[in-house]
């Protein structure tokens, strides 16, 4: 959230489609596809060249290229025709992307396959957390996920909404709402300002910045890049590539100008990230209409527990994963914390965030390189949220804030999210105020005062919230001050069960290890999900989006055609990232994931000597 989003582009991004299957396409998911297929031709080629002892085979025609590589029928994995059996399956952590695959497993109720599911910590739902004051309707505020853009990569996340009769409502996001204030050096507005007049009266920063909306300068920055994606998505994504190992903050040499525009328009150090990410999620996430969960985003998490005959184990920790097979019957060995006998299962769905992933022993698990890279350092961006309830509205009966949204200052609490949902629970009633949301390194600051057991021992925090609250609204500090009742406040950095809030690519980043991401490890018995293991990263579809693809992953490894069919019968099409189709990658992805450790290494050294990323 900022102070001013991006303005309309000159000329909007055109909707892209696959041309072989007619799926509508995000820019993220078409920008994955190509990083899949790219590094796919590289290791194919050197694979071929090598001995190798694989659980399939590659045909002799090569060298291949990133559109044209093995057709799927060409590469048949080693348990394609063999007879039916049993499988045990286990699924890691149940947040949103372990649910997900639950739910799926339960619903296609496939004969043969069972499953556990544990998760480390005493509730579910991951870092879809609802904190409730009291059981009085409208007592709370979203501590994770709160809000849902009405555009078409979202539609898996409505689908569940509607499979799991979970009602939503309008939300209310722009800045632009009446009465909702802006305050940056200490001077206060209320509505959208003029900015030719340099309206926040800042000294030391280039006119070419000061006087023009932040939001138009970061439009311009973007429109070259959106114009070649437009001309040709292949030549822009080249061009895109040229910049991946940059930052938004490298796009300037101007100090003091690229704080102002990150400050208006991000998080404190968000212009850190990759800028390829940033033109990308420019594009695709551009929304007008928004919703939300009426009575908390944790009633879609009851509501798909409700739905799942296998229901998940709480408090069981898995502490460490290895291989068990070979490469024609993989299999993997899962300890739990305080158990003494490991546990078989003929694949694991391991969903926990990375940062958790890095405290089990995975050394026998066979990961890749690009694996172990993404385990140990892909940034997972820090998020702190505080809420008060206080006694009654103040912010719609003093400040006339009535229709939601949000206000932003240069302050501490950096943005104060007004809820939708209680705007006509009363003017005299309790109220709840998300009064400081924040990311990245404004996260960091806040979240220094926050304690595990918040409320307690939080004075300081709770001077300042009150503090600040009164200088955005220009409100009496003695006026408020009475009408605090509680608050609670959470920083995601400090949750040892999330280690952070949400993945967040740096420069070449993602082009790095997305393609290993999304393979799986362990002789191909160990799948991969989670936000982080998605082109739409950083979102609860992103989420459903991974444990769709590890489903898929787990058919194709044992040849289960038919589990396929009915997967996408019953749960839609594959997300757009994701190519099962003959001519695809996924078999691909999951051949090169079940490679023997001896294979792998030589694989991995060839692609070093010759100038690749890694395998």
């Amino acid at each position: 959230m900022a102070f001013t989003e991006l303005r309309p582009l000159a000329k909007p991004p055109q909707k892209l489609k696959d041309q072989k299957t007619g799926v509508d396409l995000t820019y993220r998911a078409k920008w994955a596809r190509l990083l899949v297929r790219g590094q796919l031709a590289r290791e194919v080629n050197i694979l071929q060249s090598l001995p190798h002892e694989i659980p399939g085979r590659l045909p002799g025609k090569f060298p291949w290229t990133r559109d044209n590589l093995p057709l799927r029928s060409d590469v048949q994995l080693g348990h394609e025709g063999k007879p039916e059996r049993e499988y045990k399956l286990c699924i890691v952590g149940a947040g949103m992307a372990g649910l997900y695959i639950a739910l799926i497993l339960d619903t296609l109720n496939i004969p043969g396959i069972s499953f556990d599911f544990f998760e480390a910590s005493d509730r579910i739902g991951g870092r879809c957390l609802t904190h409730e004051f009291s059981k009085i309707p409208h007592d709370y505020y979203e501590v994770g996920a709160m809000r849902f853009p009405v555009i078409p990569v979202m539609e898996r996340t409505f689908d569940l909404f509607r499979r799991t009769g979970t009602n939503t409502i309008p939300y209310y996001y722009s800045e632009d709402t009446v009465n909702c204030p802006i305050l940056f050096n200490n001077v206060r507005l209320l509505k959208p300002p003029e900015w030719s007049a340099n309206p926040f009266k800042i000294d030391g920063v280039s006119n070419t910045y000061a006087r023009r909306d932040p939001g138009s300068i970061m439009s311009e920055v973007i429109q070259p890049y959106v114009d070649a994606l437009n001309d040709d998505p292949e030549d822009g994504f080249r061009m895109l590539m040229e910049v991946d190992n940059y930052s938004t903050r490298d796009q300037y040499n101007d100090y003091r100008g690229i704080e102002y525009l990150e400050t208006f328009t991000g998080s404190t150090t968000s212009f850190n990230g990759a800028f390829s990410e940033y033109v990308i999620e420019s594009i695709d996430f551009a929304a007008e209409e928004w919703r939300c969960i009426e009575d908390g985003v944790e009633t879609l998490v009851k509501n798909v527990w409700r739905k799942l005959r296998t229901k998940p184990q709480l408090k069981k920790k898995v502490t460490r994963m290895s291989s068990d097979g070979t490469i024609w019957e993989p299999a993997m060995l899962v300890n739990i914390e305080g158990e003494s006998e490991d546990l078989r299962y003929d694949t694991v769905f391991c969903t926990p965030t990375l940062g958790c992933m890095q405290k089990m022993d995975l050394t026998r698990a066979h990961l890749n390189w690009g694996q172990k890279s993404a385990i140990r350092g892909l940034t997972y961006g820090p998020s702190t949220k505080v809420a008060i309830k206080f006694s009654r509205p103040w912010w719609i009966t003093e400040c006339g804030i009535e229709s939601a949204g949000i206000g932003s200052t240069d302050e501490l609490i950096r943005t104060c999210v007004y809820p939708s949902y209680n705007l006509h629970d009363g003017a005299q009633n309790p109220a709840v105020l998300l009064c400081s949301y924040t990311w990245r390194q404004d996260a960091l600051r806040i979240g220094s005062l926050v304690h595990a057991d918040s409320p307690s021992g939080e004075d300081e925090l709770k001077e300042a919230l009150l503090q600040g609250l009164a200088r955005l609204h220009a409100i009496s500090y003695d006026t408020i001050k009475p009408l605090y009742m509680t608050h609670h406040a959470w920083n995601w950095q400090q949750d040892p069960n999330t280690m952070g809030a949400f993945a967040d690519f740096g420069p070449a980043e993602f082009s790095t290890l997305y393609p290993y991401l999304t393979r799986p490890a362990g002789l191909g018995a160990l799948q991969f999900a989670g936000e982080a293991m998605s082109a739409h990263h950083a979102w609860i579809v992103g989420a459903l989006e991974s444990g769709y693809r590890a489903v898929s992953a787990f058919f194709t490894r044992f040849g289960l055609s038919d589990a396929e069919r009915r997967l996408e019968e019953e749960f839609g099409p594959p997300p757009p990232e994701l190519e099962v189709q003959e001519n695809g990658t996924e078999h691909l992805q999951v051949l090169l994931g079940s490679l023997s450790d001896e294979v792998r290494k030589r694989l991995e050294e060839a692609m070093f000597r010759e100038g690749g990323r890694g395998a």
